[in-house]
């Protein structure tokens, strides 16, 4: 969901061709944008089993700027998409435990 209001947002600001999946320079420095149906796929597609998995967001994210900084009312101001995508269980990250099947 995050990524969905990022895209529309570069689109609106007519920075349609940056897009809002690469991210180089953000640590852990990936790619973003798999679901969970994509995830699964390659999970079996290489023989691994998924042991574990779960999708969460970063909620809360602006208490960790002062107010005086822009990442504060930026954070602020996506609270509420965030708190959509956690309720539509479309939250930014996904953890998963998995394991080789032999």
């Amino acid at each position: 969901m995050f990524n969905d209001i990022r895209k529309l947002l570069f689109q609106l600001l007519g920075m349609k061709d940056i897009s809002e999946k690469i991210k180089p320079f953000d640590s852990p420095y990936h790619v973003i944008g798999y679901n969970k149906e994509l995830l699964e796929f390659i999970f079996n597609k290489t023989n691994l089993k998924i042991k574990f998995m779960r999708n969460f967001g970063r909620k809360f994210e602006f208490l960790s700027h002062t107010t005086s900084q822009r990442g504060f009312w930026i954070g602020l101001f996506l609270l509420p998409i965030e708190f959509i995508g956690n309720i539509l269980n479309r939250d930014v990250y996904y953890e998963a435990y998995i394991s080789k099947e032999i």
